[in-house]
């Protein structure tokens, strides 16, 4: 009957956490916020040039969008989806930039423009494909 108590007693601390928001707090010191990167046209060329040459085990640094704001991180590559994802919808831009459908409506039209991209079916079955 003790040993039953005893088991009680320790699962009450399993999850207590005598430093809670540590973790969260240094991984916010970690982020590096920076400016809106301003691409021209063949910076935007050469990014999706450097953008394919990627592959696993390499060191990369990055500028990505999250929580409204542009962080820069550098790591090691774990894995890529690249070849894996060969089409795209609206709804994929949208999550993929944390924003609304007018935003990505431009974007997609914006890429279009600029025969990145090429359109696949209509309505709700549009597809974007890379060209």
């Amino acid at each position: 009957m003790q040993i039953r108590s005893k088991l009680n007693r320790a699962k009450l601390f399993l999850s207590y956490d005598a430093l809670k928001g540590f973790k969260e707090r240094i991984h916010e010191k970690e982020r590096i916020v920076v400016n809106k990167p301003i691409l021209s046209e063949d910076q935007l060329y050469e990014l999706d040039w450097k953008i394919k040459q990627i592959k696993v085990g390499m060191m990369v640094s990055i500028v990505y969008y999250d929580n409204n704001q542009f962080v820069y991180k550098e790591g090691i590559v774990t894995g890529t989806d690249f070849e894996y994802k060969k089409e795209i919808t609206r709804s994929d831009v949208e999550t993929v930039l944390g924003s609304g459908t007018t935003h990505a409506i431009n974007i997609v039209k914006e890429m279009l423009d600029k025969s990145l991209i090429e359109k696949v079916g209509n309505g709700r079955l549009t597809r974007y494909v890379r060209k």
